[in-house]
């Protein structure tokens, strides 16, 4: 691989002064990793503020650098982060999209396998690795964890086009994204643990920290777990929607 795969990370930003900083050091980090080990990629950083009220702008600004520049979109009213990460798609000019929240981390290894992963198997729309995490949980969750989020994932931008980016939801766009790539695009599960999901205190890991301490096989999962009938309809009229256009050749 000579010529460099270019990415765009898509953080959504929304009151995180506290904990960007370290999220856009690990992204410049992991391209640092990637081309002292001969893995050329180029990475810019799309910083999408969410209407914040403390200084994540000026926090992300300042760690803009030319080995790995961040710019910063401004939403004009708070719209969650599945839209924010839409915002920062429609702007991204790499060939290769990734989205990772504002508290989480990749490992610096990243990138360099994401990038070997498309240029092993050229076909494929995305990639995802793996999440390891800041507190230990039971490593039957791992999988499931990593499955169904975002920040282990990486997707050809014209394959996020495809289907339509993330539904415009406060809960759940995270699981509906990823099941509707499952079902209509071409995927490599790579088990490298490449990225870190961060407990702090009233985030989603810790409102779920009891559950993922006892195995997987052996979780009851309340209403707060599964996706409400209304955002399963609309999953469903949006998979039909593209599997028919995928039968007639569109």
């Amino acid at each position: 691989m000579t010529t460099p795969l270019s990415f765009s990370v898509v953080v959504p930003a929304y009151n995180v002064a506290g904990t960007i900083a370290k999220t856009l050091t690990s992204i410049r980090e992991a391209v640092a990793y990637a081309r002292e080990r001969s893995v050329p990629v180029a990475c810019d950083v799309i910083v999408v503020d969410d209407c914040s009220t403390d200084d994540s702008a000026a926090v992300a600004l300042a760690h803009d650098s030319p080995d790995c520049p961040v710019r910063v979109i401004h939403h004009r009213k708070n719209q969650g982060a599945g839209c924010a990460r839409n915002t920062g798609a429609e702007q991204a000019a790499g060939t290769i999209l990734c989205f990772l929240d504002a508290d989480d981390l990749y490992l610096p290894s990243h990138l360099a396998v994401c990038a070997k992963a498309f240029e092993q198997r050229p076909a494929i729309d995305f990639v995802c690795t793996r999440f390891t995490t800041s507190r230990p949980i039971d490593p039957s969750w791992i999988p499931a964890i990593s499955a169904a989020a975002i920040g282990p994932f990486a997707i050809r931008r014209e394959a996020h086009a495809r289907i339509g980016g993330f539904p415009p939801l406060r809960n759940f766009e995270d699981v509906f994204y990823r099941r509707l790539a499952d079902k209509v695009l071409a995927g490599w599960y790579i088990g490298n643990e490449t990225a870190v999901y961060v407990w702090r205190p009233g985030n989603s890991f810790d409102r779920q920290l009891a559950k993922f301490q006892k195995p997987c096989s052996t979780a009851v999962l309340g209403e707060e777990d599964l996706p409400p009938e209304a955002v399963m309809r609309d999953f469903n009229r949006r998979l039909a929607s593209l599997s028919a256009g995928i039968r007639n050749g569109n």
